[in-house]
């Protein structure tokens, strides 16, 4: 079952402190994801995965986020 969605407050104060860490994730990630593609693994499985590894991260750092 999935968690409802993280505060925006929360999501903002995140993206704020690591937004250098997030861009290169993302462009690893998108590199990743196209690569993937071109392997023909389906749209669908990837976006189930990159979901749950969001969920999964989101909740992990929820109480660190929370404590500042």
């Amino acid at each position: 079952m999935s968690e409802p969605n993280l505060p925006a407050d929360i999501v903002k104060l995140a993206l704020e402190q690591h937004a250098p860490v997030i861009r290169l994730a993302y462009m690893e990630i998108a590199s990743g994801i196209n690569r993937l593609l071109r392997r023909g693994i389906p749209k669908a499985v990837i976006t189930q995965v990159l979901s749950q590894t969001v969920e999964a991260l989101a909740k992990e750092a929820l109480p660190t986020l929370t404590k500042q």
